[in-house]
């Protein structure tokens, strides 16, 4: 039997969540074909010690939140950690981050820095409380 390309198929999301609102949402892109890219600090995404595991850093939560997704661990605080990032956005058609806006501001996650490298860049921004 031959898989069909999800409906998403030819999207790349470059994915700055947490928790679980988050990197629920891009699991869903993913499950729809979308190429997603799951970006997560050194220490890894703090859902990878939540509950049961079978191997360390791999718990039940964040093998079901990362399914279908690539990852890189990247200091974003640092300048070669935004340069990396810069050159994920040159090819993503989407970036969702649940940063706070101030961590965004700090950290130069903002529309008009990452837009001067992808002009057609889709930021899409949420906080589980607003913000």
């Amino acid at each position: 039997m031959e898989l069909t390309p999800g409906a998403l198929h030819g999207l790349r999301v470059i994915d700055l969540t947490t928790v679980i609102m988050g990197p629920f949402a891009t699991a869903t892109l993913a499950d729809m074909g979308a190429d997603v890219i799951k970006v997560e600090s050194l220490d890894g995404d703090m859902s990878r010690d939540v509950g049961s595991r079978r191997h360390e850093g791999m718990s039940a939560l964040t093998l079901n939140l990362q399914r279908n997704k690539r990852s890189i661990a990247i200091n974003l605080a640092s300048e070669e950690g935004r340069e990396i990032l810069d050159d994920l956005v040159r090819n993503a058609d989407v970036l969702v981050t649940n940063l706070r806006p101030r961590s965004r501001q700090k950290l130069g996650i903002t529309y008009e820095r990452l837009s001067e490298n992808n002009p057609g860049l889709i930021l899409c921004t949420a906080q589980a409380y607003g913000s």
